[in-house]
C-alpha cells in the first residue's frame, strides 16, 4: 500500500474514488482498494451531474462547517 492510502488509514478518513479519465481503471494496490467501493464517474459530461448529486448524498454532512467535526479543517465547495 502506498503512503496516500495509509495517511487516510492512520487519519481514519473516508476514501471515496472518482473517475476523472475516460475508460480508467485502476489495477494494482489503487484497483484493490477501489474495487470495494462505489466508483463516482465523473469522466463525461454527460455523467457529471448526475455523479456530482450521488457524491453529494454519499458525503452527507462530512466537511461542511457548523456539523459535528473540526470546522477549522472543514472543506465546502460550491456545485454548479
Amino acid at each position: 500500500m502506498t503512503s496516500e492510502a495509509e495517511y487516510t488509514f492512520r487519519l481514519r478518513k473516508r476514501i471515496i474514488p472518482l473517475r476523472l479519465q475516460v475508460g480508467y481503471y485502476p489495477d494494482g494496490w489503487l484497483g484493490a482498494l477501489a474495487g470495494s467501493k462505489l466508483v463516482f464517474d465523473c469522466s463525461l459530461p454527460s455523467k457529471l451531474e448526475e455523479s456530482v448529486r450521488n457524491l453529494i448524498k454519499e458525503l452527507g454532512n462530512d466537511g461542511k462547517l457548523g456539523c459535528t467535526g473540526d470546522s477549522k479543517s472543514a472543506i465546502t465547495h460550491q456545485v454548479y
